[in-house]
């Protein structure tokens, strides 16, 4: 099962979506337009084009991966045996329970 097992690097699936996910919020984030505020002689804008005069390529926000990514998140976070295994996967197993 995929939500419950980890992956070759022992990572689980959960832990990776969350990164994921909050890695593409940055991503999307910094193409959002940029607010204009207006001043009294007239208006100005703020820009965020580099000081080369480049503007950088705006991708599309509403891309498939993002939603997919985020959904997947929202689907493994209510199944509760996904967030038990990504709970527990930095645990080690119990051996024997100390006697004292």
């Amino acid at each position: 099962d995929l939500a419950t097992r980890p992956n070759n690097q022992n990572e689980n699936i959960l832990l990776f979506l969350v990164q994921t996910v909050g890695r593409q919020m940055v991503e999307q984030r910094q193409y959002r337009p940029s607010k204009t505020k207006k001043t009294l002689g007239g208006s100005s804008k703020k820009s965020s084009h580099p000081l080369d005069g480049s503007v950088p390529e705006m991708p599309d926000h509403d891309l498939e991966p993002p939603r997919f990514c985020r959904r997947a998140l929202e689907r493994l976070l209510n199944d509760w045996p996904a967030v038990n295994s990504m709970l527990n996967s930095g645990s080690k197993p119990a051996d024997s329970p100390v006697k004292g």
